[in-house]
């Protein structure tokens, strides 16, 4: 096949298709877990108890997203993508036998932090490698289609899975699920990878140079991850606390638009530019949280769902273009796996202290205290904008 018919068709190859399938099986396992506030509560948990157990795995991805980074690049990403798949499976089938809220509950979800860092990480660099040069924006986002189509799946069939047989029934389900994509990940082509990273420029060995636009990504990344992880660990309770059953609305909506965005409107931010994009779709963030805050119908957490859907839509893939506008080649991965780390670490920051401030007041304060962190990222990100622009000119 020549270059240019391989890259009409790129994602009818196995090389590709094969991840991609295995990240859906990933990420419909990894996501299914968005369920746990609901099995912590059931086991007595307080809302404090739920934000520090689903913030806990932020740890482990924390510590490991850098270090997978720097060894997918000298080892090659199959290693680590089939030890993420394994470690994943550990993790959930030590869920099947747990029936309280020990120490035991924060490890496997440690686990399930370092798994997703070791496949993540090698998985969208091995994305990256497989795609012909022009086709790769069109692999990242067919593939990231199918990661994101979990956040809607995953919550309804395990809630459906719940009603039925209980959690039990659930672990025992997304294990086997896990195994068969563990299995799948064997099947995984690696691709060459240049040994020894050494120094880069101006940066080292685990860090990319700096430059403005990669700090005000970073930045911007850690609060986006405060505020979505703090949403999504706590929606399912929340709606559930006044008597709104049909929490996985949000999921379904949310999905939806991501999708939506991805497949009909993925040409904007290349259009129009980043800087003009970003804006105001992280003022939309703001408002629908601030709609989740005060939703009293299945009907408001639906368009709080779909409004962040929007929202991610835009900016995520939006804030990884400007973390890398100045990095060259070398750095990519370097730069994926800074802006990967600081997205967690306020995932994590934020689910620990939402869960506070929940169990101390309420939901509605929560939710406001998040809205006034995503207004308080934009104002940040249109001061630090101006800051960036200029330091480019001068």
């Amino acid at each position: 096949m020549s270059a240019q018919d391989r890259a009409r068709s790129f994602f009818l190859t196995s090389d590709f298709v094969v991840p991609t399938f295995a990240g859906a099986l990933f990420f419909f396992v990894f996501h299914s877990f968005l369920l746990l506030p609901l099995r912590v509560e059931d086991l007595g948990g307080s809302p404090s108890d739920i934000g520090f157990i689903m913030g806990v795995s932020g740890v482990t991805m924390l510590l490991f997203t850098p270090l997978s980074g720097v060894l997918a690049d000298e080892y090659g990403r199959k290693p680590f993508i089939v030890l993420g798949f394994f470690a994943l499976f550990l993790a959930c089938a030590g869920f099947i036998f747990l029936q309280n809220l020990g120490w035991g509950i924060y490890a496997l979800r440690m686990l399930q932090g370092a798994a997703f860092s070791l496949f993540f990480t090698a998985t969208g660099a091995l994305i990256t490698e497989i795609t012909p040069e022009g086709k790769r924006v069109q692999a990242m986002g067919l593939y990231g289609m199918f990661t994101i189509l979990g956040y809607a799946v995953a919550p309804y069939c395990g809630k459906i899975i719940i009603d039925l047989s209980g959690f039990t029934a659930l672990f025992i389900v997304i294990s086997i699920v896990c195994f068969l994509g563990a299995v799948l990940s064997f099947f995984v082509k690696d691709m060459a990878t240049d040994s020894g990273t050494g120094k880069n420029g101006n940066g080292s060995r685990f860090l990319p140079p700096f430059s403005h636009p990669l700090a005000l990504a970073v930045g911007t990344f850690f609060v986006s991850g405060w505020v979505f992880m703090s949403q999504f660990s706590f929606v399912s309770l929340s709606s559930r606390s006044i008597g709104i059953e049909d929490f996985y609305l949000f999921f379904v909506f949310f999905t939806a638009a991501v999708l939506f965005v991805r497949i009909f409107l993925g040409w904007a931010p290349d259009r129009y530019g980043i800087r003009r994009i970003c804006p105001p779709f992280l003022f939309l963030a703001f408002a629908s949280v601030l709609v989740l805050a005060f939703s009293r119908t299945p009907f408001s957490v639906s368009v709080s769902g779909a409004l962040f859907g929007i929202a991610h839509g835009f900016t995520y893939p939006s804030l990884y273009l400007l973390a890398m506008e100045k990095s060259g080649n070398r750095s990519k991965a370097k730069v994926f796996a800074l802006c990967n780390a600081s997205f967690t670490s306020g995932g994590m920051l934020g689910t620990f202290v939402s869960g506070i401030v929940a169990n101390e007041f309420d939901y509605l304060t929560m939710y406001i205290f998040l809205a006034c962190m995503a207004l308080a990222g934009f104002f940040a990100f249109m001061i630090a904008l101006r800051v960036t622009d200029k330091a480019a000119i001068s």
